[in-house]
């Protein structure tokens, strides 16, 4: 009897304390109606309705049509000089002097080297002391032909003392000729013995030094030409079609723009690759440029697809492969919410080409639609927003 009553007594106890707790909450919700609080109702999507609380403010684009976008693709190739040559002497022989080295600036005509002439000097020496031998036996065989021919009008001699000296005279005219064209030989030959620059150019590499003997045709020298460097890419795909020789573009190369004209563009395809290959003029020296840099080519294609640019962040996810936007129209409700508010409504579209921050879309959406931008995870379907307001200009809405 005795834990039969206590027990009664703890559950009266329990019993009133939860029935003034009850009767507290009943007098605070007495008293906040009395205060005319009201209390707010959270809908589906975020959509908050009750007096004070106002819509969420949201930025908006308006959606302008584009009858197409276009596309722009980069083609990388390599920058090489117009003229490039390993310069080298016809002839065998000796380096005597090099009269430049790596990285110095020569111009058209410029001595390089010298090689050895000491055997073709003196070699010469002997076909000068010929040609003079020969020129004096020419005069006497001519002296001698004009006496036979007084003396043959006299008939002091036979036809046949004639026409020994005539041969004998032109016999001395040959070899005249012959020894001065061997001097001629010899000229030539010590000319080449001088190597010279074909055109004004750097020098990339020296390869021999002096003291060395070189076989003929060996190269000396590794030759870049200085002016309008070229660059040869190879354009994929139907971006070659828009590509003519004459036109004007603007190359990036390490981090420079340097304008440049199309030389020309080769007809045919790589087997491998399927590219053609452009040849371009840069209208720059190698001047910061070197040799072996990465040029890149921007070449801009047009699609003919009507649709809409609109920026990466207004887009949220749909079904079937399709994205949606949300579009806020004005709505005419003079209701405790003002006349300012707009209502979502959602438009699937198909986003057709991305770029790094925008997309090019078409679909349900129409022209001049105002687009919310970003913050599409607190909006939904028929939720009332404000739009914002562009505080730099007062009372401009943004759009």
């Amino acid at each position: 009897m005795t834990i039969r009553r206590k027990l009664t007594n703890r559950t009266v106890g329990t019993a009133g304390r939860l029935g003034a707790a009850l009767l507290s909450l009943a007098t605070v919700g007495a008293v906040l109606t009395a205060l005319g609080v009201v209390a707010v109702s959270v809908e589906p999507y975020g959509r908050i309705e009750g007096e004070g609380v106002p819509p969420l403010v949201v930025s908006t684009i308006a959606a302008r049509h584009q009858s197409g976008y276009r596309v722009a693709r980069e083609f990388v190739g390599v920058v090489e000089a117009r003229r490039e040559s390993r310069v080298g002497s016809e002839l065998g022989g000796l380096v005597m002097e090099l009269r430049a080295d790596d990285g110095d600036f020569i111009e058209a005509g410029e001595v390089l080297a010298q090689l050895d002439t000491a055997l073709l000097e003196s070699r010469k020496r002997e076909l000068v002391a010929e040609r003079d031998q020969a020129r004096a036996t020419k005069e006497l065989a001519e002296l001698t032909r004009e006496r036979v021919s007084e003396a043959l009008e006299l008939s002091a001699v036979s036809s046949q003392d004639w026409d020994e000296a005539d041969q004998n005279f032109n016999a001395q005219v040959a070899a005249l000729r012959r020894a001065e064209s061997a001097i001629r030989s010899i000229d030539v030959r010590l000319d080449k013995s001088v190597i010279r620059a074909p055109f004004d150019a750097w020098v990339a590499e020296r390869l021999v030094d002096e003291g060395q003997v070189v076989e003929a045709g060996k190269p000396l020298y590794h030759l870049l030409e200085s002016v309008e460097p070229e660059v040869r890419i190879g354009v994929a795909g139907d971006s070659i079609d828009g590509i003519r020789a004459g036109q004007e573009y603007e190359l990036r190369v390490r981090d420079r723009r340097v304008p440049a004209t199309v030389r020309s563009v080769l007809p045919i395809r790589g087997n491998g690759t399927r590219s053609v290959d452009v040849v371009l003029t840069l209208h720059t020296e190698f001047d910061g440029i070197r040799r072996g840099d990465l040029a890149t080519l921007e070449v801009d294609r047009e699609e003919l697809i009507p649709g809409f640019w609109l920026p990466m962040t207004a887009l949220t996810e749909s079904s079937r492969g399709l994205w949606a936007v949300y579009v806020a129209r004005p709505i005419s409700d003079q209701d405790r919410l003002g006349s300012e508010t707009h209502l979502l409504r959602r438009r699937e579209l198909e986003v057709i080409h991305q770029e790094v921050d925008r997309v090019f879309v078409r679909g349900t959406l129409s022209d001049g639609e105002l687009v919310v931008r970003e913050g599409l995870h607190r909006l939904g379907p028929d939720q009332r927003v404000r739009l914002a307001v562009d505080t730099s200009l007062p009372g401009k809405q943004v759009h």
